[in-house]
């Protein structure tokens, strides 16, 4: 059996070719964010149907149990919606790390809901996580329109505490939800939500839109969304699952680093289909502030 860690890898790798795909998407070949929330939407409740399939309801949970359930997944579809709104304004290697600034904020959540108290390398690591994510936004680039609007960051950090609450809700309904069940009731209440945010009444004229010159992007999509997304999803929630979740946690905020290599890669003049080269101006910025966030989310995860 394949263990945690690997998974938490594997899941982190998976998941930033994914954010990578899906900014060269909202680029490059759809017409609007909308699309891309009623398109995810609807393959995660597909996603939900399948799992239920496969593996049928045999939980029979608390009601608070199942309210925090659904609530995990509407609070997770939530912040993904964010996050892809603010990745088709700016580069995918700059809302990434914001995103994942996620466990800062599941640690405060800890101190002020659960009693836990905090030690003096969490502190640190605190204010480490905190200040690589204000780096962030300084000197942006010129091809992202917007990508020095400051609310547009404080965006990508809401959507990253809505996913520390997310986060917090799914592990606690897991205790009385077996893990597949809760999987397949996320994918249905987070479905929901982008499914509701992006329903348009013109859908039929936005799809013929997309696919006028070519299925390409289309097939694109759903192969990110409908393939690689769900089994990077499988593996993060298998290995929290699994796992401790501080050091689980820690491994899947690798994320970041590998997001900025491949972003790197796809921008380089041989390939051309990013503006998001790493150059002398762009990567001291961008390696200052996912180290700094690394480190403090080891050092809160880790002690």
């Amino acid at each position: 059996m394949i263990n945690w860690a690997t998974l938490a890898i594997f899941s982190s790798f998976v998941f930033a070719f994914v954010a990578v795909l899906d900014k060269y998407l909202l680029a490059h070949s759809l017409p609007n964010v909308r699309i891309f929330y009623l398109t995810v939407g609807l393959i995660q409740v597909a996603m939900g149907i399948i799992i239920l399939l496969i593996y049928p309801w045999s939980s029979n949970p608390p009601i608070l149990t199942m309210l925090l359930a659904v609530l995990s997944g509407v609070i997770w579809g939530a912040g993904l919606m964010l996050m892809f709104f603010c990745m088709s304004k700016l580069e995918v290697s700059r809302v990434i790390p914001i995103y994942h600034t996620s466990p800062v904020f599941v640690t405060i959540m800890a101190l002020a809901f659960l009693g836990e108290t905090l030690s003096l390398a969490q502190g640190i690591g605190i204010i480490l996580a905190v200040s690589g994510a204000a780096f962030i936004p300084m000197k942006p680039t010129n091809a992202p329109q917007n990508a020095g609007n400051p609310k547009l960051y404080f965006l990508v950090l809401i959507a990253s505490i809505l996913t520390a609450s997310a986060n917090v809700t799914y592990k606690y309904a897991l205790e009385d939800i077996s893990f597949w069940n809760l999987t397949a009731l996320r994918s249905f209440s987070l479905g929901a939500v982008l499914i509701i945010a992006g329903y348009q009444h013109n859908l039929l004229h936005v799809v013929k839109e997309i696919t006028r010159k070519s299925y390409l992007p289309l097939y694109m999509l759903i192969f990110a969304e409908a393939v690689l997304a769900p089994i990077a999803m499988i593996a993060m929630l298998r290995s929290l699952a699994l796992g401790p979740v501080s050091l689980a946690t820690t491994l899947l905020s690798t994320r970041p680093c590998f997001v900025l290599i491949i972003s790197g890669i796809l921008s380089t003049k041989y390939l051309n289909l990013l503006n998001e080269p790493i150059d002398r101006r762009t990567l001291p910025i961008k390696f200052v502030s996912i180290g700094l966030i690394f480190i403090g989310i080891c050092l809160i995860t880790l002690y």
